[in-house]
């Protein structure tokens, strides 16, 4: 039996936790690329523990900042497009891609009170359909050349999906459901001889008994 001690160490995310702290040193799924097409590119997102919200600009840029303004902490999610950045709606402070505040509107025009305001804010790459973002320190690492990321877009897609697992639990015939939705659950890129090649597993439902021969494969 797991103690509540190892749970928490493989399963809190935050900024401070290990688990969080390793995580953090890979490119995370936050989105899918339909997700933000439409004539509002705005998407409320929470990634390993962070409320953040995920916008694209009207130079086609993505930009992934802190959902709660600097200024009173409202809702990011609920801002304008405009001026090349996201303008919150309560005091229409404006933020752009790197999460510099560009216009704070209440203050006089020769201030230059914006230039030292920063919102928090995390890369955003586009790769495959999906849109991924660094949430560690420092610089982010290369993104992984694997062949459903360098594939054409002809031979890739991407969608959300549920997984569903059975998963033993003890005695032989008992099973225990796990589900959860994973931001972007299949990617595909058709290798040579035309073969599909599966990078992540879509809709799984399996029952294995307690005592099956190789329960890793669960």
């Amino acid at each position: 039996m797991m103690s509540q001690e190892q749970n928490d160490l493989i399963t809190r995310t935050g900024p401070k936790d290990a688990c969080g702290k390793l995580m953090r040193m890979y490119w995370q799924p936050a989105a899918l690329v339909d997700e933000l097409q439409g004539p509002r590119p705005v998407k409320a997102v929470k990634l390993l523990g962070e409320d953040l919200v995920l916008f694209r600009d009207e130079q086609g840029r993505y930009g992934l900042i802190d959902r709660h303004c600097a200024h009173r902490g409202a809702d990011l999610a609920f801002g304008r497009l405009e001026h090349g950045g996201l303008r919150c709606a309560f005091h229409g402070w404006l933020f752009d891609v790197s999460g510099q505040c560009l216009e704070t509107p209440a203050e006089p025009k020769d201030s230059a009170l914006c230039k030292n305001i920063t919102q928090r804010a995390y890369p955003v790459v586009e790769k495959s359909g999906i849109l991924w973002a660094y949430l560690g320190e420092g610089e982010p690492p290369a993104f992984p050349e694997i062949d459903c990321f360098v594939a054409p877009d002809s031979h890739t897609f991407a969608f959300k999906g549920l997984i569903e697992l059975q998963l033993a639990a003890g005695a032989r015939g008992r099973h225990r459901s796990v589900a959860c939705l994973v931001p972007a659950s299949l990617l595909r890129g058709r290798g040579s001889g035309g073969r599909l090649r599966q990078a992540v597993p879509r809709r799984i439902r399996r029952q294995r008994h307690a005592d099956d021969e190789d329960p890793a494969r669960i």
